[in-house]
């Protein structure tokens, strides 16, 4: 049987492949050869075939960048377009797009988030999961917690969920659990502006929550947008819909204002991320009604798909429900994974 056919086909088909590669050089002149999955907060997550782990780059690291597959691509002014991404020849720490159907050369410095614009679903979907567990032989502790979040990227839109859950039982005492849900859709729009609409589910046996759903509509600004750090200002609407653990409360609803402010460090070396938000929402039916909700969270990337992450999150409400905290707050060290 003759073999040269099928060594021809397996040429063809290398070539093939190679032809769809990334290709990426840094500062110190290393060629990186593979697949550009994602770069966000100033990290540049690379699969390559010769190595069962992803490369995690500093993208101020990198000073060419070539790719024949088309990504969703952001700038610091907040444009967002979907184009492939060709090295200036004239400028190595440029890049050649197709914007506005016109060839247009713009800074590698200037790009702060690149998504694969794949059409598969599944391989658009960003997740990550981490659980953390405490255990104390005093009063035979223990205490669980888990995160879920989900994120759906599109030229202009970022569909997200977020789930959490905190559940501590001890002798003698009663057990407590929290448990919140959030859903958000933002669009993006030019010059660093957005809308976004998400609905919160909350309950907290702290705070005698059964059940808080709160419907938000605002849009914002982010005032500081760079591979280095975020800094950004939302403002608009809220209905809520409370119902309690006990039958000293009744059920209420009522209309808030709110204004949340988000601030984001990517560059704490290569591994380290910050992320920092607190929002006020004073009651426009309720009589001096202020609530609060803030959440922190540091996180290290041990890999591309590890990491470990401590979060603080903590709710205040200075008209609680009769006989329940003003506040609540839950410190969650835990261990995770993610997709890029």
């Amino acid at each position: 049987m003759n073999k040269y056919p099928y060594f021809i086909l397996i040429l063809l088909i290398s070539s093939f492949t190679f032809a769809q590669n990334d290709t990426i050089k840094l500062n110190n002149g290393d060629v990186i050869v593979g697949r550009v999955k994602s770069m966000d907060k100033s990290i540049l997550t690379f699969a390559t075939k010769y190595s069962d782990d992803d490369f995690t780059i500093y993208w101020l690291n990198v000073i060419e960048f070539n790719s024949p597959r088309n990504f969703i691509i952001a700038f610091n002014d907040g444009e967002r377009i979907n184009t492939k991404i060709h090295m200036n020849p004239d400028n190595p720490k440029e890049i050649k797009i197709l914007k506005n159907n016109q060839v247009t050369h713009e800074k590698l410095s200037e790009i702060v988030l690149i998504d694969r614009f794949d059409h598969n679903f599944f391989s658009r979907l960003h997740a990550s999961i981490d659980f953390g567990v405490s255990l104390k032989k005093d009063q035979n502790y223990k205490e669980m917690t888990g995160n879920l979040i989900l994120n759906y990227p599109t030229q202009h839109w970022k569909y997200s969920l977020s789930a959490s859950t905190s559940y501590s039982k001890q002798d003698s005492t009663s057990n407590i659990s929290r448990n919140e849900i959030d859903a958000t859709v933002v669009r993006f729009f030019k010059k660093d502006w957005f809308a976004a609409v998400s609905v919160n589910l909350l309950s907290s046996s702290v705070q005698n929550l059964k059940l808080r759903i709160t419907e938000n509509l605002g849009g914002g600004y982010f005032f500081i947008n760079s591979n280095q750090y975020a800094l950004g200002a939302g403002a608009g609407l809220a209905f809520n819909s409370e119902s309690y653990t006990d039958n000293l409360n009744p059920k209420k609803n009522s209309l808030e204002s709110f204004l949340k402010v988000q601030f984001f460090i990517y560059d704490i070396g290569n591994k380290v991320s910050l992320n920092a938000s607190v929002m006020g929402s004073p009651s426009i039916t309720e009589k001096r009604r202020f609530r609060l909700d803030s959440n922190f969270y540091i996180k290290y990337q041990i890999t591309s798909d590890l990491y470990i992450k401590t979060s603080l999150t903590y709710n205040f409400d200075n008209q609680p429900a009769e006989g329940a905290s003003r506040d609540d707050y839950v410190l969650q060290p835990s261990f995770g994974w993610d997709n890029n």
